[in-house]
């Protein structure tokens, strides 16, 4: 597996947004880790480069961001 880390910036507010963020990465294949920091507002992922994108997973969390009305920041480079 060659695994990556990306951050997102994701405006979340509780824990129900932070589950349903998991909930959503989770369904992804590559996906390995996903930790949610509400205080800072940022979603960390380490993924399998070669399964997942962090375009996909952005093109994922976009839909929840609009029909929750929350903030969610561009697409990150992966480290």
């Amino acid at each position: 597996m060659s695994e990556s880390e990306v951050t997102f910036s994701v405006g979340m507010t509780c824990s129900g947004c932070s589950g349903a963020i998991e909930r959503i990465l989770k369904k992804l294949d590559g996906v390995a880790e996903i930790n949610c920091d509400l205080d800072k507002k940022e979603v960390v992922v380490k993924f399998d480069k070669a399964k997942v994108t962090p375009q996909d997973m952005h093109d994922k969390m976009k839909k929840w961001a609009e029909n929750a009305g929350k903030e969610l920041g561009p697409v990150p480079e992966a480290a």
